[in-house]
């Protein structure tokens, strides 16, 4: 190919891109106040972004992250997660100085390759957001054991659910760490914003 001599090869071509994960369009987005640097990163590509004068409150579409896994090394100097997501309406605040950004203007589906995590360009993909998936509260083991003890005992649901996964789930069934975050993740103590894409997709117009 790379020779002095010419080469005729078949190459096939792609007339019509056929996406693999199809996502709706909302009204916008909600950024939270903490969150500006992304409202920035925006900006400067050209991305409309207000600013929101008082706080908003409603359900929106919420994006949780799940299998989140790393890679061995950086690529770009960025290291990049991969990861499952999960949609669920869910009801938020977003105090004043939150950021909306939306999407009746011509910057509309590159907004959406940022913000929408699933895509390959997108922030999270990117890991702009890696902070999400550290965990920073935690239980001690020898407190965990004998909560699961007790759970065990007295939720019926949560005995089958934490059987059924040990059945199913050999590396579970392995991993002593795994099995008592199975319960953590079930008491009040449970930070419930790891793992939670911090940008809510809006369907529901809002005064602003």
């Amino acid at each position: 190919v790379y020779g002095t001599r010419p080469v005729e090869m078949s190459v096939p071509f792609a007339g019509t891109l056929v996406p693999g994960t199809r996502v709706r369009p909302p009204l916008g987005y909600l950024i939270p106040v903490q969150w500006g640097d992304l409202a920035e990163r925006l900006r400067l590509h050209g991305v409309p972004v207000e600013r929101l004068d008082q706080p908003v409150t409603g359900t929106f579409e919420i994006v949780r992250f799940a299998d989140v896994a790393w890679p061995e090394g950086p690529f770009e100097g960025r290291h990049m997660p991969t990861f499952r997501t999960e949609r669920a309406m869910e009801p938020d605040t977003f105090p004043a100085g939150s950021f909306w950004v939306p999407l009746g203007n011509p910057t509309a589906r590159l907004a959406m390759h940022l913000l929408e995590p699933d895509g390959p360009d997108s922030f999270a993909s990117w890991g702009f957001l890696n902070a999400i998936f550290e965990a920073k509260e935690y239980a001690e083991d020898y407190v965990m054991e004998e909560v699961a003890r007790t759970m065990m005992e007295k939720d019926r649901a949560v005995k089958e659910a934490f059987e059924a996964k040990v059945a199913a789930d050999t590396a579970f069934r392995a991993d002593p760490a795994a099995r008592l975050e199975f319960f953590y993740r079930r008491t009040p103590f449970w930070d419930e914003r790891k793992d939670r894409y911090p940008v809510a997709r809006v369907f529901t117009p809002f005064e602003r």
